[in-house]
């Protein structure tokens, strides 16, 4: 990298406009594969930190700050491993507000998180099955193939 494009890089950054410039389209959703009741749990759940994140504006707070809102609304939510395997053939974006493993925890976080920046409400269960999907799966896209999901 040459010095003056070294120069605008750093001079974007510290603007703040870097990232903006960086930021791939968001892709959309996939098709459904598996039924809604099967890939979402929690719906009333889900419906109090909306309504808790509309009282309390978090949509203009940034993302760290309302990942971290977020996380604090679904603390006490009962532990359980394998949240993410719900069928043997198909791979789909899944979300289980009732049941967290570690890794749900923080994902579902950072996807409601997310949705509530990305659009305006009301919100569905699908936007945040959405925003998972861009988190978890290669390019954001979730192919129905359980290769496609990104192993962390």
């Amino acid at each position: 990298m040459n010095f003056k494009l070294l120069s605008i890089s750093l001079a974007l950054a510290a603007l703040g406009q870097l990232g903006a410039l960086a930021q791939k389209a968001v892709p959309p959703p996939s098709p459904p594969r598996l039924p809604i009741n099967t890939v979402f749990q929690g719906e009333s759940k889900f419906y109090a930190i909306i309504a808790k994140a509309e009282r309390e504006n978090w949509r203009n707070l940034p993302l760290g700050e309302r990942t971290i809102r977020v996380a604090r609304e679904m603390i006490g939510t009962p532990y359980v491993n394998y949240t993410l395997e719900i069928d043997d053939r198909v791979e789909s974006p899944v979300a289980n507000l009732k049941e967290v493993d570690c890794w749900t925890y923080y994902e579902n976080a950072l996807a409601l998180a997310r949705m509530l920046r990305y659009k305006p409400g009301p919100y569905r269960p699908q936007d945040l099955l959405h925003m998972v999907e861009i988190e978890r799966y290669r390019d954001g896209i979730c192919t129905g193939n359980y290769l496609s999901r990104m192993h962390h």
